[in-house]
């Protein structure tokens, strides 16, 4: 795994440094923003990688599978080489107001430190 990658959370902008550098985020943060990503960018988003991505926010204004929703999750996970596949990763779903909260507990390869992970998923604009 690098050191390092910028501070960028999907859907935001860059984070910056208090001197208006670009701010690092190192290894936890680095991964949690790479799962954030992966999640909710849309499959055929990135041109050169297809499959990439699992869309979560198509699932906003069905009918809510909580398994289904769970399970596109935890195959998603499967797929980032930096978290360990034993312990295997802790997913639970909840519905909120238009749309639902996702919490993820997992731990990265080498490191028995449990990492926890949550964000919501709303339509834009809209705050949980």
């Amino acid at each position: 795994m690098n050191n390092n990658d910028c501070g960028h959370w999907f859907g935001s902008d860059l984070q910056l440094t208090p001197i208006g550098g670009i701010a690092l985020a190192a290894q936890i943060m680095m991964q949690n923003q790479r799962i954030v990503r992966r999640l909710l960018t849309n499959p055929g988003a990135y041109i050169f990688e297809p499959t990439y991505g699992a869309g979560l926010g198509q699932y906003i204004g069905q009918l809510f599978d909580q398994r289904s929703v769970t399970a596109v999750i935890v195959d998603q996970l499967a797929l980032e080489v930096n978290i360990a596949t034993t312990p295997a990763p802790t997913v639970t779903v909840t519905p909120i107001v238009a749309g639902f909260q996702v919490q993820i507990l997992y731990y990265l390869v080498g490191n028995p430190q449990v990492v926890p992970l949550s964000f919501a998923v709303t339509p834009p604009g809209t705050q949980s």
